[in-house]
């Protein structure tokens, strides 16, 4: 099998933390993710390059830095149901989405298995919480009723790297 690739924005731990201690309040447990991060590009394969050039072609990326904050708890329902916290300032997770489609254009494809519909769903910057949600619509409800506040800066980029089912940092750019 092919390996996957994400190009991503980490989150800070103080910012997990949070996320999970709140989340433990209103669901009962932890959060599933090991690695938070707002994805920028989903998963994709390497076409026409290896991972050296791909490194390369993103370090090319102009990231301006800015300060991100939540938005609004929610779920995707995909072939499980998912939650998570969208991320704001939209456009400028947007500029260097744009940016890396534009870099990578021809040299990678998206794994679409994930997705019910097996379309590349449209950009929104958000951080997953738990890929086995349950109880979705009063969880969400209890989330968002906790008013939780959270920035932090972003400035860098990471690639990571599917192994062994787990996201794993190859490179911060």
């Amino acid at each position: 099998m092919a390996t996957r690739y994400v190009l991503a924005v980490s989150v800070p731990d103080e910012i997990h933390a949070l996320l999970d201690e709140t989340y433990l309040k209103v669901s009962g447990k932890h959060l599933t993710i090991a690695n938070a991060h707002i994805t920028i590009l989903p998963p994709f394969f390497l076409a026409n390059i290896d991972e050296s050039t791909l490194t390369q072609k993103l370090a090319s990326l102009h990231v301006q830095p800015f300060t991100a904050h939540n938005e609004m708890f929610g779920v995707f329902h995909q072939q499980s149901d998912i939650f998570y916290v969208s991320v704001e300032p939209f456009d400028a997770f947007s500029s260097i989405y744009e940016q890396a489609l534009s870099v990578l254009e021809g040299v990678i494809t998206f794994d679409l298995e994930p997705y019910a519909d097996k379309n590349l769903p449209p950009l929104l910057p958000h951080i997953s919480l738990d890929y086995q949600a349950e109880n979705t619509k009063e969880t969400v409800e209890k989330l968002n009723a906790q008013h939780l506040l959270l920035t932090f800066s972003v400035d860098s980029l990471v690639i990571l790297k599917e192994v062994d089912g787990a996201w794993n940092p190859v490179t911060t750019i």
